[in-house]
């Protein structure tokens, strides 16, 4: 609850006058600076007042104090007598209702949840917290059905609602509802932000849907044209969706903005088979130890084990040979150009056991005249 809610609860409050100091302004500068245990101890000391609007005041700051220090139940028994007492006293602070909700909630009580929010009113699909709340009691009343349709309503009325259309479509991509799901994000697409658009593609990517997440960029594309995260996501969804020939495609004509992304298109096209095309684009790598280490790893790959090995002193040079996978890999460089001594020299400090013992055992058929010891 805001600062600015304390304090309207506190205009027309005025000390009595056998005290110096109202209990319910210190409670409320103290759950301001948010000592919830402070305020409640204030609150605890205090007798509450006789008059019902004061009453409810002092039942409300006792409430809040609760739900600040996570005790629901006590949370819900104060506010509900600051309802109460509210009504009594001619008030009508629906943002009580909403307090109320959300300590009943927490205390695992969805029905008073919902008859607090129900008493809130229609303007409650203004309130995202309070859409979020009501849709959480509905899926615990196993009313999948009822939240469903709660969600759908917020995010119509609040045109700016990005985080409840996610809930809504996490709602059906939990129930393998993945068309449905995309129809709502793609309803949702020209009236969302960016991250927001963002984070709805990475929903249906943890859920599998990568088709629908393919479907979503190409929408945000046309609604973001000059926002390139939306071209990297395109792409990493054909590589999900097995797409490589395409998602290289993509990648490629996106390296020009970020030359980073020759080494992720170079990758895929070996992953294709076609390495002198990967070779390429290696050429391309801004970054000159990426570049090496991959161009060794592509120069492996193409069976090119002298041009492969001439690269291992300027690797060596600059660090690039300090893991278990690149020193295994130049010992089977060394190996396959006949370096039997240079082979035996890196396998030396391989630390993994099961590269250690392959390794070794292509040593000791070498060394004893085997063909196609490695």
């Amino acid at each position: 609850m805001t600062g600015l809610w304390l304090a309207l609860w506190l205009v027309g409050a005025t000390p009595s006058a056998a005290d110096d100091v109202d209990p319910v302004d210190i409670a409320a500068k103290l759950l301001s600076a948010r000592d919830h245990q402070g305020a409640l101890t204030v609150l605890d000391e205090a007798a509450p007042p006789e008059e019902d609007l004061a009453r409810a005041r002092f039942h409300t700051m006792k409430g809040l104090a609760h739900l600040g220090l996570h005790q629901a139940h006590d949370a819900k028994r104060e506010l509900r007598d600051a309802v109460r007492f509210s009504a009594r006293g001619g008030a009508d602070d629906r943002r009580l209702f909403l307090a109320l909700a959300r300590a009943a909630a927490d205390d695992e009580d969805c029905a008073m949840a919902l008859d607090a929010l129900q008493s809130y009113g229609p303007d409650l699909y203004r309130r995202p917290d309070a859409v979020r709340l009501r849709a959480r009691c509905f899926v615990e009343q196993k009313r999948p059905g009822a939240a469903y349709a709660t969600l759908r309503r917020g995010a119509e009325t609040i045109l700016t609602a990005d985080a409840l259309s996610e809930q809504q479509v996490v709602f059906l991509l939990e129930r393998k509802l993945r068309q449905a799901a995309l129809d709502v994000a793609l309803a949702r697409a020209p009236h969302q932000e960016a991250d927001a658009g963002l984070s709805l593609i990475g929903r249906f990517a943890e859920h599998g849907a990568h088709r629908e997440a393919h479907a979503l960029c190409l929408a945000l594309m046309t609604v973001f044209p000059d926002d390139a995260r939306f071209v990297r996501r395109r792409a990493y969804a054909l590589i999900d969706m097995g797409h490589l020939s395409r998602a290289a495609r993509v990648l490629e004509g996106l390296a020009h903005q970020d030359g980073a992304l020759y080494r992720d298109a170079a990758e895929l096209y070996r992953r294709q088979g076609r390495l002198s095309r990967a070779l390429v684009l290696n050429r391309r790598v801004p970054d000159q130890d990426e570049r090496l280490v991959q161009r060794f790893g592509l120069l492996v790959d193409a069976g090119a084990d002298a041009r492969a090995r001439a690269l291992l002193p300027r690797l060596s040079r600059r660090g690039l040979l300090d893991s278990d996978d690149m020193r295994y890999a130049a010992a089977y460089v060394h190996l396959r150009v006949g370096a039997i001594d240079d082979a035996r020299e890196a396998a030396r400090d391989i630390h993994n056991h099961e590269q250690r013992v392959a390794i070794t055992e292509a040593l000791d058929r070498c060394s004893t005249g085997e063909a196609a010891c490695f």
